[in-house]
């Protein structure tokens, strides 16, 4: 590093330098600086401006040139001005690039991420749905071969390679009889409201009506894995059963001796239910409207088979005699006294 010598910082600080002795003299400032030898330069300027003969300066001259030395001084004071400003300017220097990297790198993220999107698009899951309408069944043969068969007013959907990668279905809602071919390599998985079923090859029965509040498993033959909320249910076998109350995730196990619904016999068993339910399979079964004439007829529980060859005026003669009450028909609606 060139290190000028006194008569040129003298020069410098006396504001008579050239441009390319500035450029020296200010390079050196910024890089390796002696501060005494810096201070001892400026002491001389003003000394000399002091003790200047006045035969050579004039005191108009003088009182010039100490004005410009105390500009240039002040300018230019070390500790207060010169780095601060070289530093400065680097740093603002530096921030600027810095500035450009940021968003020379994001342009280059977006150029890529570009790319990408227009050569690899992303691969959405295609799904395959499939509903039932009221007073409707439907029996489906699925792509492993296994058998299901949806009740009335159910909505289930899988995906459209269903058996290549997995054997995954919802049911979104509604009621199901699942029959499953049995493969060790790719488990059969239901998913329904807050539980997921999980089996190799087994048949059981899901129902899962958003408007009953719950979601109820029976196992029908084989055996089942239950997850139902945060509780997990193992090893279910026929008989086996777990009921979810899907307003507060409490689930209990309990045995069952009929099934809920069978596709094969075409019946309905129901086993102490709500009102409610009983009002939605007299609906679905056969397009009727069920009123509960007082608030003692919606508190009981009802148990009771509903064969599909059955008449509304049957199946409604039975209820009212192993209940003890009547009922009235008035077009299609049934009221319950």
């Amino acid at each position: 590093m060139l290190v000028p010598n006194k008569e040129l910082l003298i020069k410098y600080f006396s504001g008579h330098c050239s441009e390319e002795e500035e450029h020296v003299v200010e390079l050196y400032l910024s890089l390796e600086i002696d501060k005494d030898y810096i201070n001892e330069c400026l002491a001389e300027i003003s000394h000399d401006l002091e003790t200047a003969d006045s035969t050579v300066v004039t005191l108009q001259q003088k009182e010039k040139r100490r004005a410009k030395f105390q500009e240039i001084k002040r300018s230019k004071e070390l500790n207060d001005t010169i780095i601060p400003k070289i530093h400065k300017a680097q740093s603002r220097n530096i921030s600027i690039y810095r500035v450009y990297a940021a968003v020379a790198s994001v342009i280059v993220i977006l150029l890529f991420a570009g790319y990408y999107a227009i050569h690899f698009p992303m691969q959405r899951t295609a799904y395959i749905s499939l509903a039932t309408g009221a007073m409707d069944e439907k029996k489906i043969i699925l792509p492993d071969g296994s058998k299901l068969w949806l009740s009335a007013n159910t909505e289930i959907r899988y995906e459209e390679d269903f058996g290549a990668r997995n054997r995954n279905i919802e049911v979104i809602d509604g009621e199901a009889y699942f029959d499953v071919i049995k493969n060790d390599k790719l488990p059969f998985i239901v998913k329904a409201k807050s539980t997921t079923t999980r089996v190799l090859g087994t048949a059981f029965t899901i129902t899962s009506y958003r408007q009953l509040g719950y979601t109820d498993i029976q196992v029908n033959r084989g055996k089942v894995n239950v997850q139902a909320a945060h509780q997990n249910y193992t090893g279910l076998t026929i008989g086996d059963a777990i009921h979810l109350d899907e307003k507060t995730m409490h689930s209990n196990p309990y045995k069952f001796d009929r099934g809920r619904f069978d596709p094969e016999s075409r019946h309905v068993f129901l086993q102490s239910v709500s009102f409610e339910e009983l009002a939605l399979r007299i609906d679905q079964i056969y397009g009727y409207r069920l009123v509960a004439s007082s608030p003692d007829i919606k508190t009981k529980k009802y148990t009771i088979e509903i064969t599909k060859a059955d008449t509304i005026d049957s199946l409604l003669s039975n209820i009212s005699w192993l209940h003890h009450g009547t009922y009235e028909i008035k077009g299609k609606e049934v009221v319950m006294y």
